[in-house]
C-alpha cells in the first residue's frame, strides 16, 4: 500500500481494486454506486467484467478513519469510442466510470486526489487519455489539462447535464 499526506496533516493509503482482491473491496466499491443516480450505477457483474479487460484501472483510498472514496477506469472497446463519439488515433484510451468520495468526506481534496492517483496509474499502464462523464454541477474541479467534448442533456434519463471530457495522460 502507498501512504500519502493531505494538507501536511493526514496519512491516506491507497490500494488496488482488481480480480484479486475484489471479496474484500466490493462492498466499498458497489457501495460508492448508491451515490449515483440508478440509471447510471454499474452493477457487480459491470466491475467483474471491467477487472478482465486489459489493463483497467482502480484505487481506492483510506485515511485514519477507514474508507475515502475510490475511482476506476477501464480501456475503451471500439463500440464504446463510437458511442461517445470519440476520435480514435490509438487504444491508448482510457474511461473513468466512478470516482467517490464519501460524502461526509467531501471538499477535504480526496477527490482530486483521487483523479490525480487515476492520472498517474493510468499513464505508467502506458494509457495515452482519460475520458470521462461529470454532473455539470459537480463541484470537483478535475481541471488539469482536460477539455471538453460535449454536453449531454438527461443522460440516462437523470434529468441533469452531465459534461464528457477529455485529458491527455
Amino acid at each position: 500500500m502507498q501512504t500519502e499526506k493531505i494538507s501536511g496533516t493526514m496519512n491516506v493509503r491507497f490500494r488496488n481494486v482488481s480480480m484479486k482482491n475484489w471479496e474484500e473491496m466490493r462492498r466499498f466499491i458497489l457501495a460508492s454506486e448508491l451515490n449515483f443516480p440508478k440509471s447510471l450505477r454499474f452493477t457487480e457483474q459491470d466491475y467483474l467484467e471491467i477487472f478482465s479487460r486489459r489493463s483497467p484501472v482502480a484505487v481506492a483510498v483510506f485515511n485514519e478513519d477507514g474508507y475515502v472514496g475510490n475511482v476506476v477506469g477501464y480501456p475503451l472497446s471500439n463500440e464504446e469510442v463510437q458511442r461517445h463519439k470519440l476520435g480514435r488515433e490509438d487504444e491508448g484510451e482510457i474511461y473513468m466510470c466512478n470516482i467517490v468520495v464519501d460524502p461526509p468526506q467531501n471538499g477535504n481534496g480526496y477527490g482530486q486526489m483521487l483523479y490525480t492517483e487515476i492520472r498517474k496509474r493510468s499513464k505508467n499502464r502506458g494509457h495515452k487519455k482519460i475520458f470521462f462523464h461529470i454532473d455539470e454541477t459537480n463541484s470537483m474541479s478535475m481541471r488539469e489539462g482536460r477539455q471538453e467534448l460535449s454536453r449531454i442533456e438527461n443522460w440516462y434519463g437523470t434529468g441533469r447535464t452531465f459534461v464528457l471530457y477529455e485529458s491527455a495522460l
